[in-house]
């Protein structure tokens, strides 16, 4: 079986539907091709950060471009992925490389600096009023990681195991796979 992200998005680069919208958010648009380009570079972040496959990361980010991004780019690269929420702030107990967040989610910075195992990395997509103060040497804006991540995209990974999807994960690779356009709210 294909890994998940070839599954959702390169056989549909590769079978001439690169410029049919996968992915609408409010604001903003990906096409299959640009979503692509998206997730092969976070997944070229990812490995930089030092995720191998089986890796655990926790995606930590609100219903965004940048988590459906996140959890394709673990799956590119066979990495486990644990999507939380809210007051999951427990997803940080145990050892852990990298966790993807948002400003949005503050609540999670008081969570790191008390977790016995803080995340090594914490890649943070800076959101309009919410500032996350970076933490030099653990902290890095999602934006300018992606813009080095492109110079060293991520290929797919034949045979990679993919992490178990839960409810909000499936409903959100369900479309791509069957080449249609997931709606964020």
């Amino acid at each position: 079986m294909s890994p998940t992200c070839f599954e959702a998005l390169d056989r549909h680069v590769i079978g001439g539907a690169a410029d049919r919208v996968a992915l609408i958010a409010p604001g903003e648009s990906f096409t299959y091709a640009r979503l692509l380009e998206e997730v092969a570079a976070f997944g070229g972040v990812l490995r930089h950060c030092g995720i191998a496959p089986g890796d655990r990361v926790v995606v930590a980010l609100p219903a965004v471009p940048e988590a459906v991004v996140a959890v394709l780019a673990c799956a590119r690269i066979g990495a486990t992925h644990e999507v939380v929420e809210g007051a999951e702030a427990d997803a940080l107990a145990g050892p852990l490389k990298v966790l993807v967040t948002a400003s949005s989610e503050s609540y999670l910075a008081s969570a790191i600096d008390s977790a016995e195992h803080p995340p090594d990395v914490v890649l943070v997509k800076q959101r309009d009023g919410a500032p996350w103060p970076l933490v030099e040497g653990r902290d890095y804006d999602w934006d300018v990681v992606l813009r080095a991540g492109r110079t060293d995209p991520a290929a797919w990974l034949a045979g990679a195991e993919v992490s178990p999807y839960d409810e909000r994960t499936a409903a959100w690779l369900g479309p791509l796979v069957d080449g249609e356009t997931l709606a964020l709210p």
